[in-house]
């Protein structure tokens, strides 16, 4: 990406709404109203480049028009320095196909400060 850093939606688990559905006058979240709430310390952030490495897995049957994959990463990450420029704010996601703790390590080399310089930083 040289310099770069990839801002894309992996699922549609923050697309959507603010997360909130009420039936017959219950009211409840779905996933997605705490992942907006969890992300929401990045807002103002400037985005940090990441770099995962973990374990992947693959699926062998597609669903509907949603082919099969290889590969798939069980882990999902961004990053930001917030906006006062003293803290940095990693949301990981896991996206293991099973549910299981993943022991995490962050390798964040240096970070060096610069108004017009894009940051950088890794996690694996």
């Amino acid at each position: 990406m040289e310099g770069t850093v990839e801002i894309l939606t992996h699922s549609a688990t923050v697309n959507h709404g603010g997360g909130l559905r009420k039936a017959r006058e219950r009211v409840w979240a779905n996933p997605v109203h705490y992942a907006h709430q969890m992300a929401a310390a990045m807002s103002k952030g400037t985005p940090v480049r990441v770099q995962v490495a973990c374990d992947t897995y693959s699926t062998s049957r597609s669903f509907g028009h949603i082919p099969a994959h290889r590969s798939i990463p069980v882990l999902d990450a961004m990053a930001v320095i917030d906006e006062s420029g003293t803290q940095l704010v990693v949301l990981l996601l896991n996206r293991s196909a099973v549910n299981r703790p993943i022991d995490v390590s962050f390798h964040i080399g240096s970070l060096a400060a610069h108004p017009r310089r894009a940051w950088s930083a890794s996690a694996g």
